[in-house]
């Protein structure tokens, strides 16, 4: 009769190899999410973006010649207006605040008032909120 200790002890190195080996693939992918825990917002949120955007993208290809190249410079022509914009509006806001706050208001100063639209720009309305 062989002996039956080498087939008992093989299933079990088979056991921790593998068993180690699914730990060491857990510990390297919470590591990896670890390390890029701070970009995760900004994945998502570019993700969103390009999901939201793929059918302007899809439609401005088969307007423009059907190929790629053209919407994707006619969207980054968008995207870098929508960068400058932004911050020009936030700035020409804080601009009037702050000549506001100096100069003590118009009603101080007998000078016509800024449209209440002026003064709003940049907030978000009631409504949205």
């Amino acid at each position: 009769m062989p002996p039956l200790e080498p087939a008992m002890t093989e299933p079990r190195r088979e056991i921790a190899r593998i068993t180690l080996s699914v730990l060491t693939i857990g510990v390297l992918i919470l590591g990896s999410l670890w390390i890029l825990r701070p970009f995760l917002g900004a994945v998502i949120w570019a993700t969103m973006v390009v999901v939201a955007t793929w059918p302007v993208l899809l439609w401005l290809q088969d307007k423009l010649w059907g190929r790629r190249c053209a919407p994707k410079l006619v969207g980054e022509d968008l995207r870098q207006k929508r960068w400058l914009l932004c911050p020009g509006v936030a700035l020409t806001k804080a601009s009037i605040q702050e000549a506001m706050r100096v100069t003590g208001g118009c009603q101080s100063r007998r000078l016509i008032a800024l449209p209440k639209m002026v003064l709003r720009v940049g907030e978000i309305p009631p409504r949205l909120v």
